[in-house]
């Protein structure tokens, strides 16, 4: 009787597949495994990475300063302090789109 493989296993096989270059049937070959098993753990594998269900999402660095924005006098703006002392004041009803693209301008500079 064998042993069940886990999947910490079949993903270091799977690593040494891509990394042989071989075709699966070749490189299971020669370990005795079948290529159709180490397409499905390659594909299973790939597919538990995404479960989050989330996009692809980009994280920037926030950085902590001893000074505060000033309060904000009218309620419901929003004010936000970027890196240089810049900030972007959004009433509510902000365009989701501009506020986008002046961020992106920021961040380049």
């Amino acid at each position: 009787m064998h042993a069940m493989t886990t999947a910490k296993e079949w993903a270091r096989r799977v690593r040494e597949w891509k990394a042989s270059g071989e075709s699966a049937e070749q490189f299971g070959g020669r370990h005795g495994w079948k290529a159709p098993s180490l397409r499905w753990w390659s594909w299973q594998l790939n597919r538990s990475k995404g479960k989050t269900g989330l996009e692809e999402i980009r994280l920037v660095p926030v950085i902590g300063t001893e000074r505060q924005a000033p309060p904000v006098q009218d309620g419901g703006a929003v004010v936000l302090e970027l890196r240089g002392g810049h900030r972007v004041r959004l009433e509510p009803g902000f365009n989701e789109q501009v506020l986008r693209r002046v961020l992106s301008v920021m961040e380049a500079q």
